[in-house]
């Protein structure tokens, strides 16, 4: 009798966990399925609450969208379940990675990249057992490449070098993003490719970086590293005006600066060697003296000898292309020292180191020479020429200059542009010059285009 208490006590026990198993989902199904409370991944069965079991999900896509991300979206085949998902390296062993969801999408984060990821999932409606094991589907992330180089190839080319490290790439994309105003180019090139040279780009500061691109038209690696590059802006070359000859060894250019903000210094090339190593300034869009020869810059010129001039700008980081050529002959041999036709006398009593020219055209530069005439006779050397501009308007050209020269010294002097308009001068600084006695105007003179 007492036997019998004690089966019917382990029969009572035995029924209980068999209702517990039951009811906590707790089993193993002969596919090698791993179950977790509360939900279990098998064919079917399970303990739920009820006697029929809920009608498996279809899970519809696992999509890679970064490197470490992949996006699960399925069909609720039995309305209001919720839903278990369950991941797996291996297609054998599933462990729950989310359970009791209501939606019918999961984004799974945290991944490999280029690691193989299977997922399935099961659904359970209140009332029901829990399903079956829906349909497996696997997904791979892509790896995002590691750029290497960006280098500015040209002021609109830009070429881009990167290291390749997925193996289910279909491509790249790589990207030069201009920072200021805000500008992306976008290329697609295929999986093989490690290398792009954009072309046709603006000038300016780019940020750099590349993708991979999975199979799936929406998959794509995360950005690769990133690199800023700066494509520099073309410097615009100078123009060169005139080349007129001041003496038998000595040679006049007029340039004009074309970098914005009188920024910049000119470099000036005869017979295609550079005449001064170190650059000369100019005031934007106004034409500026240079003398080439006695007196100015590089050696002296030979009389009567047709010399070719360019000129190359020079920012303070690119220089510019080659300007124009122009080409000026210097005085014959056979003329006289001292006489040059193309200057006229103005005055040659001016008995103070300062000189009102009157009477000129406006926006016309004007070139001028002085030398000392001693009151015992006899004159000293020309005095490099200088020149100045006159402004838009009636205008004339004052020069004031330092004390009276003696013979064999040397005294500065400078000449200003006064127009009527107030405000309105410009100035011209000539330095070490003779005695400011005698002033002659350059007959030929260049207007500004």
């Amino acid at each position: 009798m007492n036997n019998k208490k004690h089966l019917v006590k382990i029969g009572l026990v035995l029924g209980v966990l068999v209702l517990l198993l039951g009811a906590f989902g707790v089993w193993h199904s002969t596919n090698a399925a791993i179950c977790i409370n509360p939900t279990c991944v098998g064919n079917g069965g399970g303990g739920g609450g009820g006697t029929l079991t809920t009608i498996t999900p279809t899970l519809n896509a696992a999509d890679p969208t970064l490197s470490y991300y992949i996006n699960l979206t399925w069909t609720d085949n039995d309305p209001t379940s919720t839903f278990a998902v369950y991941r797996s390296t291996d297609n054998v062993n599933f462990s729950a990675i989310a359970i009791n969801l209501h939606s019918t999408q999961y984004h799974d984060a945290g991944l490999t990249c280029g690691k193989t990821y299977y997922y399935g999932l099961t659904a359970q409606k209140t009332g029901k057992n829990v399903s079956s094991m829906s349909n497996v589907r696997s997904a791979a992330t892509v790896c995002p490449p590691t750029l290497n180089s960006a280098t500015a190839v040209s002021t609109s080319k830009l070429a881009v070098v990167w290291t390749n490290n997925a193996t289910n790439q279909s491509g790249f994309t790589v990207h030069a993003g201009l920072l200021s105003p805000l500008t992306e180019t976008s290329v697609s090139v295929g999986p093989t490719a490690t290398s792009y040279t954009f072309s046709n780009l603006a000038c300016g500061k780019y940020d750099v970086w590349v993708n991979a691109d999975g199979t799936n038209p929406t998959q794509s690696s995360f950005d690769s590293n990133d690199i800023l590059v700066t494509l520099p802006c073309a410097v615009p070359p100078p123009t060169l005006n005139s080349a007129t000859p001041i003496s038998q060894t000595a040679m006049n250019i007029m340039f004009t600066n074309n970098i914005s903000n009188n920024g910049g210094v000119v470099y000036i090339y005869n017979n295609g060697a550079l005449v001064n190593t170190t650059g000369v300034t100019g005031i934007t869009g106004t034409p500026t003296s240079f003398i080439n020869g006695t007196g100015g810059w590089g050696p002296n010129l030979t009389c009567g000898t047709t010399y070719s001039y360019y000129a190359r700008s020079f920012d303070g980081t690119n220089y510019s292309a080659n300007s124009n050529t122009i080409t000026g002959t210097t005085l014959s041999c056979s003329t006289p020292l001292n006489d040059n036709p193309y200057f006229i006398t103005v005055s040659n009593s001016v008995t103070q180191p300062s000189y009102i020219d009157k009477g000129l055209a406006s926006d016309t530069v004007y070139m001028y020479r002085v030398r000392p005439v001693f009151s015992g006779g006899g004159v000293g050397s020309w005095a490099v020429p200088k020149a100045a501009k006159t402004l838009i308007g009636s205008a004339s050209i004052t020069s004031v200059s330092a004390p009276v020269c003696t013979r064999n010294s040397y005294c500065d002097f400078s000449l200003k542009s006064f127009a009527n308009t107030p405000g309105e001068v410009s100035e011209v600084q000539c330095a070490n010059n003779n005695d400011c006695r005698k002033v002659g105007k350059l007959r030929s003179t260049y207007q500004e285009q």
